[in-house]
């Protein structure tokens, strides 16, 4: 028994030392956009603070998305002329349907925002909330 739990916990041990850490992971999973990743992370080299706000953000990309598509724009069409005028929501919904019969629509693209922010983005966004 004290054998198994040995080899257990070695394997364990293992594991832990060998294993990637959480932003090496998510550079991996950004493909061709870790050069613009890497460039915030030199841009913040000097800064320890803005560094470590950097990895955090980085290294939670991986479960974050958005949607892009013809779908997607008529929602947020949707809503703003809801916002901006005092018709019903059934006039405005009628009001776009009339346009919207192409067979493009209801088609969504699902985009990583790992694979897709680029380094200014995360650059100006950090200055800003360091500023607040």
């Amino acid at each position: 028994m004290k054998k198994i739990l040995s080899i257990i916990a070695l394997s364990i041990a293992v594991m832990a030392c060998g294993g990637k850490t959480n932003l090496e992971t998510a550079l991996i999973q950004a493909g061709d956009n870790r050069t613009e990743l890497e460039k915030v992370l030199n841009h913040y080299a000097v800064d320890s603070l803005k560094y470590k706000a950097a990895c955090f953000l980085i290294e939670n990309m991986p479960y974050h998305y958005y949607y892009t598509g013809e779908e997607v724009n008529y929602e947020k069409q949707f809503f703003k002329m809801l916002h901006e005028t005092v018709l019903s929501p059934e006039v405005i919904a009628d009001s776009l349907n009339r346009g919207r019969m192409s067979e493009q629509f209801g088609r969504t693209e699902l985009k990583y925002d790992i694979r897709e922010v680029d380094s200014a983005y995360l650059v100006h966004n950090i200055d800003w909330a360091f500023r607040v």
